[in-house]
């Protein structure tokens, strides 16, 4: 499997688990922001799964990240009960959610200090939270 095909592969998959999901929660009258970021956090653990090893193809191609931006952005608008012609980046702030890019910035450096450093992990993934929200702010 080529990086595009596990890209896609995840994408679509992210897709299908969100459209799934999302049947269950009625838009209108339904539950409450914080249960359906309940959708947004099962989506990010299909995108980001294996992150460290494919990680660097979404720096050097930008229609990954693209992708990976899309698909975050259906469940995103759920969550803050957007309307579709809404920006990727407007959920994101309304809802708090950090862009998928950045989180996969941060697997990478929580586990390549994890492989080489001896420190606790509960205490490099407190560190690494801090540098990914100044990311995010800096955005």
């Amino acid at each position: 499997m080529t990086f595009s095909k596990h890209v896609e592969a995840a994408v679509m998959k992210a897709a299908e688990r969100t459209s799934a999901l999302q049947k269950m929660l009625p838009n209108v009258g339904g539950p409450d922001s914080q249960r359906r970021r309940v959708t947004l956090e099962a989506i990010h653990s299909i995108l980001l799964y294996g992150a460290p090893v494919w990680a660097e193809v979404m720096k050097k191609k930008n229609k990954y990240k693209q992708q990976y931006t899309k698909a975050q952005r259906k469940p995103l608008l759920r969550v803050c009960s957007a309307y579709r012609t809404v920006s990727a980046i407007a959920p994101q702030v309304i809802a708090g959610a950090i862009p998928i890019h950045i989180l996969v910035e941060e697997r990478v450096r929580i586990y390549e200090r994890v492989q080489t450093d001896n420190e606790n992990i509960e205490k490099i993934k407190e560190m690494e939270r801090e540098v990914r929200l100044d990311k995010w702010q800096q955005e």
